[in-house]
């Protein structure tokens, strides 16, 4: 089953397309918004619109739509201020994009297990959103890393090489 998943979702880059990180964020925020207020969280999006990326728009927007999804599950049961930051930018030859929370962070006794198939802290979790988002960052010739942030949240960065026009 697991190599079954992987192959669905690693191709031969054939279907990759340069696209923009606004409008492939704006896109995927769409399906999530109207929980996001109706959870009181607010949501702030810094992202250049000539930013691009390389790559297959539906396994992107899948892996944004998981972090952001992972961090509103995260603030549902917050107390006071709820938000979710994400912004891209570009350094040296990469380009970034992260989604990072004002939530609790990822405790340490699981952080080095976030990443595991099947692993998960949700009652009604599957455990395949983060393994599944490695998984397509990998074949995107990139990575997905998480760090706690100095003020309690979580901050989740995909990295992506720049296209040549960038660079």
């Amino acid at each position: 089953i697991v190599n079954k998943i992987k192959q669905f979702f690693y191709n031969d880059h054939s279907d990759f397309k340069d696209l923009r990180l606004s409008v492939l964020v704006d896109d995927t925020f769409d399906y999530i918004f109207d929980d996001c207020q109706r959870a009181h969280i607010d949501v702030a999006i810094d992202i250049d619109p000539k930013l691009k990326v390389h790559g297959d728009k539906g396994q992107l927007q899948m892996v944004v739509f998981n972090l952001i999804s992972n961090a509103k599950d995260e603030l549902k049961h917050k107390e006071g201020l709820r938000r979710i930051f994400v912004r891209a930018y570009s350094q040296a030859a990469h380009v970034y994009l992260e989604v990072q929370d004002n939530g609790s962070g990822v405790p340490a006794e699981i952080a080095d297990q976030i990443f595991d198939l099947f692993h998960t802290s949700k009652p009604e979790g599957m455990g395949v959103g983060l393994w599944l988002s490695r998984a397509v960052m990998e074949n995107h010739r990139g990575h997905l890393t998480y760090s706690n942030t100095p003020e309690g949240g979580a901050r989740f960065v995909m990295q992506f090489p720049a296209p040549v026009a960038q660079v």
